[in-house]
């Protein structure tokens, strides 16, 4: 189903292009990020992908069940903010409303100051995944656990989450962490948060959405595919270097179509 409501239309048909930043050509944080991954808890991912993906009878973004699995989530950002490791890890969650009952849900790791630097505001970097999931013949009544598409990347970006709050680690540049209503809908709800984000001038540094991160068919090796279309190829290129840095699974180039 795609019911996108055109958004992204006059941002598209102004001319203005989205400002872009020199971006690092090679990962060059390797303490810090070893030291992060080493906090990275499968057991507690399992945990949480398995109480969304069974709670809720279906995550469609116009039921009731939809709006209380975003809610959950919300709920579950809020408690990973209050165990912040140390006073400057300032963390704020917040739902993105929308018109259909299920919310975005936004949490952001504050950066540390100065957070404008010659009159400018630092852009933030974003992780992304979507929260609903559709059952395409009943999308109303029919159970849609969505574990896969896309529990599996909203788990990712929560451990994610949990585990840069947790361990007391402040960002040079804000990053947040975004939960989508409404992607099976026809990506309704990133269009809403980014047509805000345009319209407010809202600076970002970059954004890395995952998408079915938890399964692997049968007799196939595992992959980390990056998509080719639609995306930045700049970012692309610096994601190749940091599953080549940090990751024992290869990266293959694939499209969305």
């Amino acid at each position: 189903m795609d019911v996108t409501d055109g958004d992204l239309d006059g941002i598209a048909n102004s001319g203005v292009r989205p400002r872009t930043w020199d971006l690092p050509t090679e990962p060059v944080q390797q303490e810090i990020v070893q030291a992060l991954a080493a906090n990275v808890s499968v057991e507690r991912l399992t945990s949480w992908l398995t109480e969304l993906s069974t709670t809720f009878k279906t995550r469609y973004y116009q039921t009731a069940s939809g709006e209380h699995a975003a809610q959950w989530i919300f709920d579950r950002c809020l408690e990973v903010a209050a165990r912040a490791a140390e006073e400057a890890v300032r963390v704020s969650v917040r739902q993105f409303n929308h018109t259909w009952p299920q919310p975005s849900i936004i949490a952001r790791v504050e950066a540390l100051e100065p957070t404008v630097v010659e009159g400018e505001e630092l852009p933030a970097v974003i992780l992304s995944a979507h929260l609903d999931s559709v059952n395409q013949w009943n999308p109303w009544f029919g159970p849609s656990p969505g574990a896969d598409d896309d529990g599996s990347g909203s788990a990712s970006m929560f451990e994610a989450y949990r585990v840069l709050v947790e361990s007391g680690f402040v960002p040079h540049r804000a990053v947040e962490f975004h939960w989508y209503a409404a992607e099976e809908g026809g990506l309704l709800g990133s269009q809403k948060v980014v047509a805000q984000y345009a319209s407010a001038g809202t600076p970002v540094y970059g954004v890395f959405h995952v998408d079915m991160t938890g399964h692997t068919p049968p007799n196939k090796p595992p992959v980390v595919g990056l998509l080719t279309d639609s995306v930045d190829a700049g970012l692309v290129e610096l994601l190749k270097r940091l599953v080549e840095e940090y990751s024992d699974i290869e990266w293959r180039e694939t499209k969305c179509g």
